[in-house]
């Protein structure tokens, strides 16, 4: 049997060397929430891994994808590390999927008190597109273990 554990650090001391890092993985969602948004219809019943790589397709460019439909991503977010990228659209359509949900139930919650002759005024919930979201840093991607106790971190930041 395979034993697997995950550690779970704070970082209490030089949490300020990712500012930049969080900044513009932050941007990236915000990005990604609005292609998501324009594109649910077409992406709402695929997996999440689907997902990913279909909005990898809409973003981002490569040798077999000379023209992404939303290019600016790749001339805002230069060298955005492939894995930021993908727990970013990951991130970005749980968001979108959630406020979704959350929409249909109101809808519903708002046909409900109609039939019932209700008055209803809750307002509708609305889709933020800005998040307070945290990227998985990956030991060797993100940072290098000097010690039991110390650890060096990568240059991760992006031009924007």
């Amino acid at each position: 049997m395979k034993v697997v554990k995950t550690l779970k650090h704070t970082i209490t001391s030089h949490h300020r060397m990712l500012d930049a890092t969080l900044h513009v993985y932050q941007e990236a969602l915000t990005f990604l929430i609005t292609v998501i948004q324009e594109q649910f219809m077409a992406l709402e019943s695929l997996s999440t891994q689907a997902v990913v790589t279909a909005v990898e397709r809409l973003t981002h460019r490569t040798k077999h994808n000379p023209n992404p439909f939303y290019a600016e991503f790749d001339q805002r977010f230069y060298k955005f590390p492939s894995y930021f990228r993908r727990s970013a659209v990951a991130e970005a359509f749980g968001i979108v999927k959630s406020h979704h949900s959350r929409f249909e139930l109101w809808q519903a919650e708002r046909q409900h008190a109609g039939q019932e002759g209700k008055r209803f005024s809750k307002k509708p919930p609305t889709l933020q597109a800005q998040h307070q979201a945290f990227p998985c840093l990956y030991k060797g991607n993100m940072f290098v273990r000097t010690s039991d106790t110390t650890a060096t971190y990568s240059n991760v930041t992006c031009g924007a």
